[in-house]
């Protein structure tokens, strides 16, 4: 954090949110539903964070194995993507997500809220007067920009506008390891019919890239082979290769993940051409500009949910966006808000 420099300013509103990806883009739906006048910014050219500028295939299970527990905005945004895709809603399992139809999808429901959304503003810092957020620094195509408002969500994905603040935060394990991250791709030109016939003879990508790694001829020591999710008729979205002792927070270190990601995406393409039927005339079209980071800063809130508290399913008096659920195959679709000290 820093004091107040004599920039100019480029906008200001009741709410501020910092990242369009999925959980800033529900805010700011929500505030302004409720009357306010927002203001969201994104350094990409999109929203919708990781599902569209992360090329991530897919939307995790929103189903208890019997019903869905997700509602709210999530809901709409899943059901009418899954309309315009032209494929119902698969509450069980992995939907698939088309980004395309996803970030144009995201665009009308911002506008038709009235949201202010601004593209290519990175936040760099941010000023503090008594202990609470005034404004925010952010890099444009302009230069450096001032955003007043009276209340600042940070949705950035990686805690950076609470870490600017000086909130604390933990990153990584007792000995700083985080998960590794991958960098998603697509591709097309692929015979899904010739693939499942040979997924019913035991010749999955994920069965035989596991017998090549027994034997020695995996292209690559990656044992957490995840998915190539189908998201068109003859396309998918790949979630595949991991980028391991990568520091996401070096800058150089970020750098040689997305250098490496493209290269991993590429013995992919090789793996699935050379080994998997179905896939004989699949072409690597893009990998993504966003990294898919799984694990960054998590900062240090009033409390921290333990192991012993998802261990036996807590439930706690002020949790928020959790629906009365007969707990079932999923035991921590729970999102929590805890207001209470930490014992730890």
């Amino acid at each position: 954090m820093i004091q107040k420099l004599p920039l100019p300013l480029l906008a200001d509103a009741d709410v501020v949110i910092a990242g369009g990806g999925p959980s800033g883009f529900a805010a700011a739906i929500a505030a302004a539903r409720t009357g306010g006048k927002v203001l969201l910014l994104e350094q990409f050219t999109m929203l919708g964070g990781l599902g569209t500028a992360g090329l991530v295939p897919m939307f995790a299970p929103a189903s208890d194995g019997e019903r869905m527990i997700y509602g709210g905005i999530f809901a709409e945004i899943n059901v009418e993507m899954c309309r315009r895709m032209g494929v119902a809603v698969d509450s069980g399992s992995w939907q698939a997500i088309n980004p395309e139809i996803l970030k144009r999808l995201l665009d009308e429901m911002a506008e038709a809220a009235g949201i202010r959304y601004v593209f290519g503003a990175k936040v760099c810092e941010a000023e503090v007067e008594g202990g609470r957020v005034s404004a925010l620094l952010v890099a444009t195509s302009n230069g450096l920009r001032r955003v007043t408002g009276r209340t600042f969500i940070d949705a950035t994905g990686d805690a950076l506008l609470a870490m600017l603040c000086g909130a604390e935060f933990d990153y990584g394990d007792e000995s700083g390891k985080t998960m590794s991250p991958t960098l998603c791709a697509q591709f097309s030109n692929i015979d899904f019919a010739a693939y499942e016939t040979a997924c019913r003879a035991g010749a999955s990508d994920r069965a035989v890239w596991h017998k090549m790694t027994a034997e020695g001829k995996a292209p690559l020591q990656e044992h957490h082979f995840v998915c190539m999710k189908p998201v068109s008729a003859a396309s998918a979205g790949s979630n595949l290769g991991h980028i391991y002792g990568l520091d996401t927070l070096d800058e150089f270190e970020l750098t040689r993940g997305y250098v490496e990601g493209r290269r991993i995406a590429r013995i992919m393409e090789e793996f699935y051409r050379d080994h998997i039927p179905g896939f004989q005339r699949a072409e690597l079209l893009t990998t993504a500009p966003l990294l898919g980071v799984r694990e960054t800063r998590r900062i240090r809130g009033e409390y921290r949910m333990t192991f012993e508290d998802y261990n036996r399913r807590a439930v706690f008096a002020d949790e928020s966006a959790a629906a009365p659920i007969r707990w079932t195959s999923i035991p921590a679709a729970r999102i929590r808000r805890n207001r209470r000290r930490s014992s730890a």
